[in-house]
């Protein structure tokens, strides 16, 4: 306590300045960063990206790969979600299917229905393209490539609509 308020000074110290001067400290949670995105909140996921990469620990060119893995196989369950729920399951029955927690596949259900069928396929392409990209298919920085891909994956409806 004593190096945060030499740190902080007279300014008020609240939750937010804590995470910051605790970053090496504990990891981020990956779903802060699949929820954002399931929720269609890019400043969010840009956030949560930003986040876990400068908290990992790792080296940017290992913690991307992973990023991008979490987020295949996040946007994969989504998709399977959306066709459980077209074919009439609940997300209970769902879950069971999935061998899941029943509140995570609701989380799910709810993310499915904030993308269309042909987007999710595309963020799948978009996905592969970007792990192309980080394996030597691009000459940006790998953090730059996840950050345009969450990009254009996450994006508000209207605007994936209108691109």
């Amino acid at each position: 306590m004593d190096k945060i308020a030499t740190w902080a000074g007279s300014d008020p110290v609240g939750v937010r300045e804590i995470e910051q001067l605790a970053a090496g400290c504990a990891e981020v949670p990956g779903y802060e960063l699949t929820d954002a995105w399931g929720r269609r909140d890019l400043a969010g996921a840009l956030i949560a990206c930003q986040t876990l990469l400068e908290r990992s620990g790792d080296p940017v060119s290992r913690t991307v790969p992973a990023l991008i893995g979490l987020l295949v196989a996040h946007v994969g369950r989504v998709r399977d979600c959306q066709a459980f729920a077209d074919e009439g399951l609940s997300s209970r029955e769902a879950a069971a299917r999935l061998k899941r927690h029943p509140f995570y596949v609701e989380k799910l259900y709810t993310q499915a229905r904030n993308y269309g069928p042909d987007e999710l396929r595309g963020a799948v392409v978009r996905l592969a393209v970007l792990d192309h990209a980080v394996k030597g298919g691009s000459r940006l920085a790998v953090d730059l490539e996840l950050e345009r891909a969450l990009i254009d994956i996450t994006r508000p409806r209207e605007a994936a609509l209108s691109a």
